[in-house]
């Protein structure tokens, strides 16, 4: 199979890439996870790592392996690594990601305290996603 050179996306490309797991994202959160929840009687944040990982990322990690697969590039474990840029993280790497997270967690706080003093009771929560607290009949 003869290897493609790498293209840059034009816009129409980079919305259909981004639509798919938004849908996918949508499907899995107002559908998949409400009947999963309903049917088994799972709590629906143990229907959200079930869902999440079927309808999103399963799907997303599939079509991953195909378009390298469709680029042309070798089906070797090495090749993989190096394509996905999937190298051994260095101290420098694991600051540079711990700040992100850090600076992420800062930023999100200051948007979500931003929209409670607009609009009291905001929460940025999913609803499937509240936990409540275990009752003795849940123990």
């Amino acid at each position: 199979m003869e290897k493609l050179p790498l293209q840059a996306m034009g816009l129409r490309e980079s919305l259909i890439f981004f639509m798919i797991p938004t849908l996918l994202l949508y499907t899995a959160t107002h559908i998949g996870v409400p009947a999963l929840s309903q049917a088994t009687g799972l709590p629906p944040v143990v229907s959200w790592f079930i869902c999440g990982g079927t309808i999103v990322f399963l799907p997303l990690f599939v079509a991953a392996l195909v378009f390298y697969r469709l680029e042309g590039n070798l089906w070797q474990t090495s090749a993989i690594l190096t394509r996905f840029r999937l190298s051994q993280l260095s101290w420098q790497t694991l600051g540079w990601t711990g700040l992100g997270i850090v600076g992420i967690g800062i930023l999100t706080y200051g948007i979500v305290a931003a929209g409670q003093a607009i609009v009291p009771g905001l929460s940025a929560q999913p609803s499937f996603m509240s936990v409540s607290p275990l009752t003795s009949s849940n123990r």
